[in-house]
């Protein structure tokens, strides 16, 4: 890497640091304005060079700093350790011992001087290549609106592409087909090929991913799920909302409450209600509630002849 593309590289990530560590909460697409660099740059800044800090994406698309992690207690300067995470960046595409060797650094220079005595565990996600002639392909063809063809295994598909995101540390594709929402496993996508016809896209389908709570997401359908939860759990729920819809219905005497969230789909709850048993109870709907008890039911039948 040559020097003055190094220095431009520093500059950049040290100015990113300095954004989250004011608690600023820019966009990709903001920091990409900002610096003149393309979107697909300033993904890679964040999910490679700076993929050892707790960088993670709200619900807004706002980049901002795990709650709780700081960069005050550190004894370097914010240009000493973007130095030291370039560096090491660089060192663990040796592969093997090298690459173990700089995530056991980043580790010791990093979350012992910056969390400890506390320790904020990232979440994991599904490595990706952002600078990938596939992804490129695909931030082209969404930006432009323009269709695309993806071949999956032995089928073709032609879709309208909206956005490409991350649920449960997993990357799908989110699509139309015809007026349908699709999303498929960027990871099963063996080519993409951009056409040449546009599409149009209203305000609603611009913004839909910010409704989706899982990869069933149904836009056309949308209904509450009301649960019941336990005492012993509730402060859970309480600190922290499980789902983005998730809402106080009722805070009982015996300290249970009561919640509903805004599903479009069973399966957006599903794990989490199976997460909590038997803490937690389904009160509505009622086709819900049956569905669950008769695959615990099949579960404990199974498992009693295994």
């Amino acid at each position: 890497m040559a020097k003055k593309e190094y220095d431009k590289i520093l500059y950049r990530l040290t100015s990113i640091l300095t954004k989250l560590s004011s608690v600023e909460q820019p966009t990709l697409s903001e920091l990409a304005e900002e610096y003149n660099v393309s979107r697909r740059t300033i993904q890679r800044d964040i999910y490679e060079r700076l993929n050892h800090f707790p960088i993670i994406v709200n619900e807004h698309k706002k980049i901002m700093f795990l709650e709780g992690f700081t960069l005050n207690r550190t004894k370097l300067s914010l240009e000493e350790i973007t130095t030291m995470s370039l560096s090491l960046d660089m060192i663990k595409n040796a592969g093997g011992e090298f690459y173990s060797a700089s995530e056991n650094l980043m580790k010791k220079f990093l979350y012992q001087d910056f969390t400890n005595p506390y320790f904020i565990k990232p979440n994991e996600f599904e490595s990706i290549d952002t600078d990938s002639k596939l992804l490129n392909t695909l931030e082209d063809a969404i930006a432009t609106l323009n269709e695309i063809e993806i071949v999956l295994s032995e089928h073709t598909h032609i879709l309208k592409p909206l956005k490409i995101i991350n649920m449960d540390g997993i990357w799908y594709l989110l699509a139309l087909d015809d007026e349908n929402i699709v999303n498929y496993l960027i990871s099963k996508i063996k080519k993409l090929t951009t056409l040449s016809k546009k599409f149009t896209l209203d305000a609603n389908m611009q913004n839909l991913h910010n409704k989706m709570l899982s990869p069933f997401f149904n836009h056309s359908n949308s209904f509450d799920v009301v649960v019941e939860v336990d005492k012993t759990i509730s402060h859970y729920f309480q600190l922290k909302k499980q789902l983005a819809s998730q809402k106080t219905v009722e805070e009982k005497e015996n300290g249970n409450i009561v919640l509903s969230f805004r599903v479009s789909h069973e399966e957006d709850v599903d794990n989490l209600i199976k997460s909590w048993l038997p803490h937690i109870r389904i009160i509505s709907p009622q086709s819900f509630k049956q569905r669950i008890t008769q695959e615990l039911e099949q579960y404990l039948k199974e498992e009693s002849t295994f």
